[in-house]
């Protein structure tokens, strides 16, 4: 038991007190607490949420600390359900914006339908409308959950939506039925006026004025109704007058100027020119029924006919000329076939009126023509079917060049290459626009080619007049002419058995043949014949090359000069090797003649000096073997 000293109030106390035994109590830290409370309070802070201040003495003392951990709680329970009422309000009003923005996908789309398969449907409009908004209310609360505040809001949002769009249905429905009705009535008053029916298109605007028409409308459409049937008229009678007129009925053309809905001073204008008209067509008329083409000319070039205007007389003139040239060309060709039966041309033919009224080139020709017969040159030909295959009629108007190139085509050719070059002419004639820019440079790479076939590039086919071989023919023949060549034939002629050179066989144009048997023999060295065989053979060769080039244009494969420099030069540079193999040497001397298309790098060609001595020989020796005969 404890002992409790006595307290004496005359000394100091003689011993110390005892020390007092004391119950176990729980000591309080508020720290944790107070750290847990700030870290809600830092995210009531970030929420619309009001928190109660605490007292500033909060946490002082351990009796405070109690206290204000209980007020806290209590005040904490407050702010949760602040929470729980902000989160509903929140959430209620998601859902009423859903349905707004439902209701308005779903106006959205019935618009889309209005504008697309329903445009011709107005009637259909309202029934259309309330099905779907019937469709959506139906479908749209079906599995959700929805706050009675909510649903409250959404209902009253949806009366009005129904109402205002309801409304907007009917009010667009009826608009376009009124644009319907008023766009039909258009279309029929268009119609009247079109089939110039005055009276049908002023009753349509009379009938729907007011309704259809405003008043201002109705006074627009009824003068223009009048000023276009009016203008559709006068057109219509313009034609009368132009018809009658080109037939020569001045009464008629007349009529029709007093019919058109004019001024007086106009109608009387008119009538003076169509008058006039009528007068020049007329003397233009009398030009045209003049048969002879010649006549007409003289009659254009007459004082009679002086007041006709330049460009109808040249057109008259061309036409004249035209029809000469066409006569000329039908003239040559029956000539040629009486000169073929008479083997000439017959004095008879020469003094008939047809003859002496054909140019004088073209009696030229025909006298060519009956002394060498088609001359048929390789080269002449080419040019010519270059030349008619340019051919523009544009730029003939009188037909000279086209008269020239047929006369040409018929008087200097063969069946065959006369036939080419008239198929070239027609087709020239019905050509419609300028000719492509590879078809241009087509034509140009083949003149070039051209010039390499006269140089001789794709074989050499002209020969010295000295050395021909004349040889006479058996029986009164005519004779034969031969070149020598190593490669050549032995010639059949009785010999001292001694050699005789090889020799080929050409053949003479007769225009050749003539000059060279006209000529002297120690005078044919300076001659150049041409060798119609082997002319031929290298115009076959160039024609290939040709041909080729012009299939390939035609497939597309050669677009631009390039590539038609390209495939020219591979063909050319193959064609020219063998030419080359069969008539020169390949060396390294001097050039042949050549040009800017050629193949870059190809050998150029020269005649080997051992083959000239060769041929030097074999001459001598021929000429010594015919003195000896």
């Amino acid at each position: 038991m404890a002992v409790i000293p006595q307290y004496s109030a005359g000394a100091p106390p003689q011993a110390r007190g005892p020390i007092l035994e004391q119950a176990e109590t729980v000591r309080v830290d508020p720290r944790a607490a107070l750290s847990s409370m700030n870290g809600l309070m830092d995210v009531i802070a970030k929420s619309s949420v009001q928190l109660p201040e605490l007292p500033n003495d909060f946490g002082q003392g351990k009796a405070k600390g109690l206290r204000a951990i209980g007020e806290g709680v209590s005040r904490l329970g407050a702010v949760f359900q602040k929470l729980d009422e902000e989160e509903a309000t929140a959430r209620n009003t998601k859902t009423v914006f859903d349905a707004q923005q439902g209701m308005r996908r779903l106006y959205g789309d019935f618009e889309v339908w209005t504008a697309n398969e329903g445009a011709m449907q107005s009637q259909r409009w309202g029934e259309e409308w309330s099905t779907r908004l019937g469709q959506w209310k139906g479908e749209y609360f079906q599995g959700r959950e929805i706050a009675p505040a909510a649903q409250e809001a959404i209902d009253m949002g949806f009366a009005r939506f129904e109402t205002e769009t309801v409304i907007n249905t009917k009010v667009r429905s009826a608009q376009d039925a009124f644009k319907q009705a008023k766009g039909a009535a258009s279309q029929a008053w268009a119609m009247a006026v079109d089939s110039g029916e005055l009276d049908t298109a002023r009753t349509i605007t009379s009938e729907n004025a007011g309704t259809l028409f405003h008043a201002d409308e109705v006074a627009r459409m009824d003068y223009e109704a009048q000023q276009k049937i009016r203008e559709r008229n006068n057109k219509i009678l313009e034609n009368q007058k132009d018809t009658a007129l080109a037939y020569g009925d001045i009464n008629g053309a007349l009529a029709a100027v007093q019919a058109k809905d004019v001024r007086p001073d106009e109608k009387a204008l008119e009538t003076a020119v169509v008058t006039e008209q009528f007068g020049y067509q007329e003397r233009i008329r009398s030009v045209q029924e003049i048969e002879d083409p010649m006549e007409r000319i003289k009659a254009l070039n007459s004082r009679e006919y002086e007041q006709i205007r330049k460009p109808d007389r040249d057109t008259l003139m061309n036409e004249a000329y035209r029809e000469i040239n066409n006569e000329n060309i039908a003239t040559v060709e029956s000539f040629k076939v009486s000169i073929d039966k008479a083997g000439g041309l017959s004095q008879e033919l020469v003094m008939t009126d047809s003859f002496k009224a054909l140019p004088q080139s073209s009696k030229n020709a025909l006298g060519d023509y009956a002394i060498t017969g088609a001359k048929n040159d390789i080269s002449e030909y080419l040019a010519a079917l270059r030349s008619a295959q340019a051919y523009d009629p544009t730029n003939d108007t009188r037909g000279d060049e086209l008269r020239a190139l047929q006369e040409q085509a018929t008087l200097r050719f063969d069946s065959k290459r006369a036939k080419d070059i008239t198929d070239a002419l027609k087709e020239s004639q019905t050509r419609t626009g300028p000719k492509q820019a590879i078809e241009r440079v087509e034509t140009d790479y083949l003149s070039f080619l051209q010039k390499r076939y006269d140089n001789g590039d794709f074989g050499d086919f002209r020969v010295g007049g000295g050395e021909i071989i004349r040889e006479e023919g058996e029986d009164g023949a005519a004779p034969s002419y031969y070149v020598a060549d190593p490669q050549g034939e032995m010639p059949k002629v009785k010999s001292l058995g001694r050699d005789t050179p090889r020799r080929r066989k050409i053949t003479l144009a007769e225009e050749d043949r003539m000059k060279f048997e006209s000529t002297p023999r120690n005078k044919r060295g300076t001659m150049i014949i041409e060798d119609q065989i082997a002319k031929e053979q290298a115009f076959l060769r160039f024609q290939a090359v040709q041909q080729e080039i012009v299939r390939r244009r035609k497939a597309g494969e050669i677009t631009n000069a390039d590539e038609m420099s390209a495939v020219g030069a591979s063909l050319l540079g193959s064609e020219i090797r063998d030419a080359a193999a069969r008539n020169v040497q390949t060396s390294q001397g001097n050039q042949m003649p050549s040009n800017s298309w050629g193949t870059p790098g190809s050998p150029s060609l020269e005649i080997s000096s051992d083959y000239e001595k060769r041929i030097e020989e074999t001459l001598k020796k021929w000429d010594e073997l015919q003195k000896e005969n």
